[in-house]
């Protein structure tokens, strides 16, 4: 199951007795980093409430979620875990899921960073491939001053061998349009 915050859930295939759903929950907090739980507000009944914990069935198991003010490190859920098998003797098979909220936003980020980069160097690389083969057809070449009376260009070249500072004009170009993009509200998808 997917939440929208900070979390950790046990889950197990038979319910919890009211007595072992209060132990997790305080097993969380006593175990946990300090003052580790919070709350969020969840929708019931089109009605908002603030919540620290939530228990729902989904495929068969029962999910008991706690709220958490972030996202838990490994060896602090392994706590929480190993405190959980110590102290839960009615049943062993259980599993326990933590967020990683702010790993995974980092990983996405870091994802489509990578990827605007790929398809900005691709299209200034293709921009000024089809301003060059444009010139060209218009008689220019190249030329190492720009001289427009005898059509030369110190830019008539092949994308590879021009100056790093005309390549990162050229990127800043084209990031600039995938930046009023963005403003409009617009996004590029992946066929």
């Amino acid at each position: 199951m997917k939440y929208q915050f900070p979390f950790i859930e046990l889950i197990v295939k038979e319910k919890l007795s009211p007595a072992e759903k209060q132990l997790w929950y305080d097993l969380v907090e006593t175990v946990g980093p300090p003052s580790i739980v919070s709350s969020t507000e969840i929708f019931i009944d089109s009605k908002p409430r603030m919540l620290t914990h939530v228990h729902r069935t989904h495929n068969g198991k029962t999910h008991y979620v706690v709220v958490l003010c972030r996202d838990l490190q490994e060896h602090e859920a392994g706590s929480i875990a190993a405190a959980w098998s110590k102290t839960w003797t009615t049943n062993k098979n259980f599993i326990i899921n933590f967020s990683q909220l702010t790993r995974m936003k980092h990983q996405v980020k870091e994802k489509y960073d990578n990827k605007l980069k790929e398809i900005v160097e691709t299209a200034a690389k293709q921009h000024h491939t089809a301003w060059m083969k444009s010139k060209v057809k218009a008689g220019w070449n190249f030329g190492i001053r720009l001289d427009q009376k005898n059509k030369l260009h110190p830019m008539i070249m092949p994308w590879e061998n021009l100056s790093e500072k005309y390549q990162k004009q050229e990127f800043e170009l084209i990031l600039s349009l995938f930046e009023t993009l963005n403003n409009l509200g617009l996004r590029i998808a992946e066929k």
